[in-house]
């Protein structure tokens, strides 16, 4: 349910929602989401301008769109987006009934030099990354390098996809590149974003083996890492968090504004001194008494079939 809002031949808004139906424990939920709930870290309404009519136009579309739905889930909408402040004063026909603060997401504003951002990490952190990379050049020859816009993308993807294989098969997990479906489509990301100068692919060699890769965006001023991925046998190194430190170095030389690391704050994000802001999870419903109380009644008895479901599969393991 990709809705466009145009001004005249201009289109100004996309809502790229889907129309879901679950069903869990005999129980059917319908449900207006966005495509890229649960697999993207962001989702969002994308708005070039007149967002307040963009968004009221596509909430009497949705009030009255034929498929049947309970409520609309808006998930891991970040507390920044500007079109929050309209969706939460609309008066048309459906209102905001839960708002829910969902996934913590770090981040490091650059204002400072390189020396300066590195000089602000803690002293283990530093300390361990000047004793990993005198282990490396002791060890190795090193090489880092930005394949961002090489002639050869698909090898490079390929060889990105493997080394983070690697790091999952190691704990026994599948990844999500094994499939060749999610492999071919990030391909095509790729090489779309590369010519758009958007692309960030970079590695880490070790006398001419590539044992770590680094995969993001560059986009508006800010990095967005997606991904990354090493050897399991090179991790006493810390490949990891060198290469980490050398894609950094890499967006303050270009004077990028923000390092995003996008949703989810784990502890090998946090020794880089970020900062942190969150997605949230917006329930809409069509207005009235009843509509409401359905709404609260599936929401709850979702996340309480979901809890249920979870523990019973983890207790027959």
């Amino acid at each position: 349910m990709i809705l466009l809002a145009e001004n005249g031949s201009k289109t100004v808004g996309i809502a790229p929602m889907m129309c879901s139906a679950y069903r869990l424990f005999g129980i059917w939920i319908r449900k207006i989401e966005f495509i890229g709930s649960g697999a993207s870290d962001y989702c969002s309404f994308i708005l070039a301008e007149k967002h307040n009519e963009c968004m009221r136009l596509f909430s009497q579309y949705m009030s009255r769109v034929p498929e049947e739905w309970d409520y609309v889930e808006l998930t891991d909408v970040s507390e920044k987006a500007v079109w929050l402040g309209v969706l939460k004063t609309m008066s048309d026909s459906t209102k905001l009934a839960q708002e829910t603060y969902l996934h913590e997401c770090s981040y490091i504003p650059f204002s400072v030099s390189q020396q300066e951002y590195f000089g602000s990490l803690s002293r283990s952190q530093k300390k361990a990354l000047r004793r990993n990379a005198r282990n490396l050049e002791k060890d190795f020859t090193v090489e880092y390098l930005d394949s961002s816009k090489t002639t050869s993308l698909s090898q490079e993807m390929n060889l990105f996809f493997d080394l983070h294989q690697k790091r999952w098969t190691a704990k026994r997990f599948s990844g999500i590149f094994s499939s060749q479906e999610a492999r071919d489509f990030h391909v095509d990301v790729a090489r779309s974003f590369s010519q758009q100068g958007w692309l960030g692919l970079f590695f880490l060699k070790l006398s001419g083996i590539p044992v770590a890769a680094h995969y993001g965006f560059r986009y508006n001023s800010k990095f967005y890492s997606y991904l990354s991925g090493y050897h399991p046998r090179f991790s006493r190194y810390g490949v990891g968090s060198l290469l980490t430190q050398y894609v950094v170095n890499v967006c303050i030389k270009e004077g990028l504004k923000e390092f995003d690391f996008l949703r989810g704050s784990e502890d090998y994000k946090n020794r880089w001194n970020t900062s942190s802001r969150w997605n949230l999870q917006l329930v809409l419903t069509r207005k009235g008494f009843l509509p409401s109380l359905r709404t609260k009644w599936y929401v709850n008895w979702w996340l309480f079939a979901n809890k249920i479901k979870y523990f019973s599969r983890n207790l027959l393991k």
